[in-house]
């Protein structure tokens, strides 16, 4: 709009006091009704001259209103619809002196419009789209920076299934501190387990001799008093050497435990009680085998198990393991009288026994049930495949974050 008032400006001439256009802009909208362009020149006096598109409109400067641009006026246009309208008033010298000059230029409203409308879609796409770059950034750099804790998590888990008993050191900078205190924690933690076990195995070692000397000395006594002493006394040897075996055994890591190994321990240590009845005692468990629970957990629930097979079975204990789906079943089957189907569920509560003679407590198969639940898992009893009883220890093979060790 500028330049066609500076062209029409520099066409002004003047025949007397008239001004007259030598020189018009040369856009053919200008000569087309209603073409887009407009113009218009208002001298002091006489008539104004304007493009042939504005056709019988006028552009009256006291009609002119703001528009929501700056530089422009907002004019009705020959197509009833608004323009924008520049204004710009000059002065020329002609013979009668100075003389002052108005000019016009306009445009269609509808252009500014459409221009500005294509203008906000592609700012809205650029915005768009660097909105979405930069969310794909954040979710990148959230990615990359948790990999050093996924991993860390990774890691946990392989400390909890027995994999590993360490952190790894080559993490970043970042997570350095924690790791490091969290390996100084499990140094201590297998520190302490390992002073708790010596001082078990010390423990049920001390008591041995006191015992054997009790033992001596109510073997001196006449019968009815000396035999329940012995009787008492054989009772807590027979619990310190359990304890002891247990302690001295101190197998591995927490989880991860092979049940071949374990159960064989424990085998060998409970088919060493004396018994009047020689039983066959088998471990038919894979070497490859693990369940992801504390050692000496599992050798509290075996130990319990097996040792109530020892005094019921009749010539054979079995102990196999197997894995099944998402969990691991150990079976301890006897050839004992077994127990009533509607006695098995009483018999693993608290302070219930089946009318056996060396079960003061009634524990024995209460506690290898708690154990078994505090991981996820379940005993339950059944009947063998011949006469006896079957006691099934159902674990999950992998280790849930709701497990918490007895231990």
């Amino acid at each position: 709009m500028s330049t066609a008032i500076d062209t029409l400006a520099a066409g002004v001439e003047f025949d007397g006091e008239v001004p007259v256009i030598g020189r018009m802009p040369t856009d053919p909208r200008y000569e087309l009704p209603a073409g887009g362009r407009y113009w218009e020149v208002v001298p002091e006096t006489g008539d104004p001259i304007r493009s042939r598109s504005l056709w019988d409109t006028a552009i009256v400067p006291k009609d002119l209103t703001r528009s929501g641009y700056a530089a422009f006026m907002t004019a009705p246009g020959p197509d009833g619809e608004p323009m924008l309208v520049l204004a710009r008033p000059l002065v020329f010298e002609s013979a009668g002196g100075g003389r002052q000059i108005r000019f016009f230029a306009g445009f269609s409203a509808a252009e500014m419009e459409t221009a500005l409308a294509g203008f906000r879609r592609e700012l809205a796409f650029m915005l768009g789209l660097t909105a979405v770059m930069l969310m794909l950034a954040s979710i990148l750099q959230v990615l990359v920076g948790l990999r050093p804790l996924r991993a860390l998590l990774a890691d946990v888990a392989k400390i909890r299934s027995g994999d590993a008993s360490r952190l790894r050191a080559d993490v970043p900078t970042e997570v350095q501190p924690l790791v490091a205190e969290i390996n100084y924690m499990l140094d201590e933690k297998a520190e302490a387990l390992d002073r708790a076990r010596a001082r078990a195995a010390d423990l049920a070692h001390g008591l041995k001799t006191p015992l054997t000397a009790i033992l001596q000395a109510a073997e001196t006594l006449p019968p009815e008093t000396g035999g329940p002493i012995i009787e008492h006394v054989g009772m807590i040897r027979q619990r310190a050497d359990r304890h002891l075996q247990r302690a001295r055994m101190g197998v591995g890591q927490d989880g991860g435990t092979d049940l071949a190994e374990i159960a064989g321990k424990v085998v060998k240590v409970i088919s060493a009680i004396p018994s009047d009845r020689v039983v066959d005692w088998r471990v038919d468990i894979a070497r490859d085998l693990k369940a992801p629970i504390d050692t000496a957990d599992l050798a509290e629930v075996l130990g319990n198990i097996l040792d109530n097979a020892r005094k019921w079975a009749t010539s054979h204990v079995l102990v196999s393991a197997a894995r099944r789906g998402d969990r691991v079943v150990i079976d301890v089957t006897d050839d004992g009288p077994g127990i009533p189907p509607d006695e098995r569920e009483r018999i693993l509560q608290r302070g219930v026994h089946a009318g056996d003679p060396e079960s003061e407590t009634g524990l024995g198969l209460a506690i290898a049930s708690e154990i078994a639940d505090a991981y996820g898992g379940m005993l339950t009893l059944g009947g063998a495949p011949q006469e006896g009883l079957r006691v099934t220890i159902a674990l999950p093979a992998v280790v849930s974050g709701k497990v918490k060790s007895p231990a």
